[in-house]
C-alpha cells in the first residue's frame, strides 16, 4: 500500500521525466529566445503602427505633395503672405492673399485687394495644416475682389497652443478663430465672410457659424461629418489610442486621432443647435469617400438648417476632392456664392 500510494503521488513526475528521458537534449539560450520575441513583438507593433497612421491618413500622395509644392510656389512668387493673431493662451497663423498690416488699433490694410467684397476662410481637416488649401489660393477665378484665406487650426501647423497639444473641443477651436473673423469683419467693412472647410474642417466650420453667427454668411462643407447617425470612429481609431501604440506613431497621428475620437461628442453638441443654424450652407461630397460616409450629406439635406443647405454629390470622387478636382470643386464654390450675393442683391 505504501508503495502503491508513494507510485501514485508521484506519478506525474515520473512521466514527466520519462518524456524528458525519451528526447534528445535541447540546449536553449534564454537570452537570445527573449530578444527574439522583443525583436519580434516590436516589429509587430511598428507594421501595425504604419498600417493605423496609413488609416487615419487615407492620404493620396501625389495630391498632398502637390497642395505642398503649389504652396511653396505662391510664397515664392509673393502671393502669399503669413500672419500671426497672438491671443492670451494661443496663437493663431494664417496665410493670405494679402499683405495685412495692423496700422491703429484694429485697423488693416490691403494692398493686394484694393476692394474686397468677400472673404473665404479656409478650414484644414485632422492632420493637415494651411497648404491644404493651397491649390485654392492659387486659383485666380476668386476674383481680385476676392481675399483668400487658410489657416492652421489650433495646435496644428504653426498655431501654438499654451501646451503642446490640440484642442479636441470643436466649439472651443471656434472660439480661439473668432477673433480672426471679427478683426476681418471689421477692416473689411460690407465684405462677406464665408468658410470653407474639408473634413474635420467641414464639421468645424458650421459650428463657427453657430457660435458666432453674425461674423459669418455662409459656410461650405467639403467631405465632412455632420450628423451622429453616419459616424462612428473606425477600429483603428481604438488601437491605435492603446498607449502601446501611441508610442510608436508620430505625435501628428496620435493628435489626429483624438480628434476623431472626440468627433462624436462635438457632433451631438451641433446636432443640439442645428435649428439655429442660419448661414446658408453649401455641402459637398463625394460618393466614393472612404473616410467620411456620403451619407453625411444626404442627412444633411433631409434636416435642412433655417438658413437652408445645397447638397452636391459627385458619383466618382473620393475624400480628397478639393485636390483631385480642383477647378470643379473650386467653381461650384464659387457659382453658389455667386448665387447667395445675387439672390440678396434682388
Amino acid at each position: 500500500m505504501a508503495l502503491f500510494q508513494v507510485t501514485n503521488v508521484n506519478w506525474l513526475h515520473i512521466v514527466k521525466l520519462n518524456a524528458v528521458a525519451s528526447k534528445p537534449p535541447i540546449n536553449v539560450d534564454t537570452k537570445k529566445l527573449a530578444m527574439y520575441w522583443m525583436k519580434t513583438c516590436f516589429t509587430c507593433q511598428w507594421w501595425l503602427g504604419v498600417l493605423i497612421a496609413i488609416c487615419l491618413t487615407a492620404c493620396a500622395p501625389e495630391s498632398i505633395q502637390r497642395s505642398v509644392q503649389v504652396a511653396d510656389q505662391l510664397k515664392k512668387e509673393g502671393r502669399l503672405f503669413s500672419h500671426q493673431l497672438v491671443q492670451v493662451s494661443s496663437s493663431l497663423h494664417y496665410m493670405a492673399t494679402c499683405d495685412i498690416r495692423p496700422l491703429a488699433g484694429s485697423d488693416l490694410r490691403c494692398e493686394q485687394h484694393p476692394t474686397v467684397k468677400r472673404v473665404l476662410v479656409f478650414f484644414h481637416g485632422t492632420p493637415g495644416d494651411w497648404t491644404s488649401f493651397s491649390p485654392q489660393l492659387a486659383d485666380r477665378q476668386w476674383g481680385s475682389d476676392s481675399l483668400l484665406v487658410s489657416i492652421d487650426r489650433p495646435g496644428w501647423g504653426q498655431s501654438a497652443l499654451d501646451s503642446e497639444r490640440i484642442e479636441p473641443s470643436l466649439a472651443r477651436q471656434a472660439q480661439d478663430i473668432a477673433p480672426l473673423l471679427l478683426q476681418l469683419k471689421r477692416q473689411f467693412e460690407g465684405a462677406r465672410v464665408y468658410l470653407v472647410g474639408h473634413s474635420l474642417g467641414a464639421t468645424l466650420v458650421p459650428i463657427i457659424a453657430l457660435e458666432v453667427p453674425e461674423l459669418v454668411d455662409g459656410v461650405v462643407a467639403i467631405a465632412g461629418d455632420l450628423s451622429t447617425q453616419a459616424f462612428s470612429p473606425r477600429w483603428y481609431n481604438h488601437i491605435a489610442n492603446f498607449p502601446v501604440i501611441r508610442a510608436i506613431l508620430p505625435r501628428e497621428m496620435c493628435f489626429a486621432n483624438e480628434e476623431v475620437l472626440a468627433l462624436t461628442d462635438n457632433l451631438q453638441q451641433m446636432e443640439v443647435n442645428w435649428d439655429k443654424l442660419l448661414s446658408p450652407m453649401l455641402v459637398l461630397q463625394g460618393e466614393r469617400d472612404g473616410l467620411v460616409d456620403p451619407r453625411n450629406a444626404l442627412l444633411a439635406k433631409d434636416k435642412p438648417p433655417p438658413g437652408g443647405v445645397t447638397v452636391i454629390m459627385y458619383p466618382e470622387l473620393g475624400h480628397l476632392m478639393h485636390l483631385v478636382e480642383v477647378e470643379k470643386v473650386n467653381a461650384e464654390i464659387k457659382k453658389w456664392i455667386d448665387g447667395q450675393e445675387q439672390g440678396d442683391s434682388q
